[in-house]
């Protein structure tokens, strides 16, 4: 289902992390329209430090996001093939070893909280943040539904149902 065979679907995507976002941003890029629901009331509030984009992700990230979008995730990044290869100390300070030889990589390094921002800008007004996803149900008219819990913290009360195709 989808713009290819004339139907527009609904979805909705439980969990706003890179995957989640990643998952949202492609499916509204080809003209779904998409609902992310994550717990964090900030895309910028977790991510941890680095992800290291090789060809491969690098090639599906523009199958997923407008070309504008990875050109700033591409000059955020840092090329692995610029960086000194990596020494594996012992707990005493003996050199172990070295880690490989990157010089021909074309991976990059990027952070994690950027990517996770550029990937929300992709999905646009479908992120809902704030929001725990509470269960998943049977709709009887639709198929599917998730219950949707917006954060009490921020003054909301009710569980949606969001119906899923």
């Amino acid at each position: 289902m989808g713009p290819a065979s004339g139907e527009q679907g609904d979805s909705a995507i439980s969990g706003g992390g890179i995957g989640g976002l990643a998952l949202g941003a492609g499916l509204r890029r080809r003209g779904f329209e998409v609902a992310v629901f994550d717990r964090d009331t900030d895309v910028a509030a977790t991510g941890g430090y680095h992800i290291t984009l090789d060809e491969r992700a690098q090639s599906a990230l523009k199958d997923l996001v407008e070309p504008k979008i990875m050109q700033r995730l591409l000059a955020s990044g840092s090329a692995l093939r610029l960086r000194e290869r990596d020494a594996f100390w012992d707990r005493r300070g003996r050199l172990l070893g070295y880690g490989p030889d990157l010089g021909d990589s074309a991976s990059i390094d990027v952070d994690r909280i950027t990517l996770r921002m550029l990937l929300a800008e992709a999905v646009g007004d479908g992120l809902h943040l704030g929001c725990n996803v509470s269960g998943v149900g049977p709709d009887g008219k639709r198929g599917a539904a998730l219950s949707v819990a917006p954060d009490r913290m921020h003054g909301w009360r009710s569980t949606t149902r969001y119906a899923i195709p």
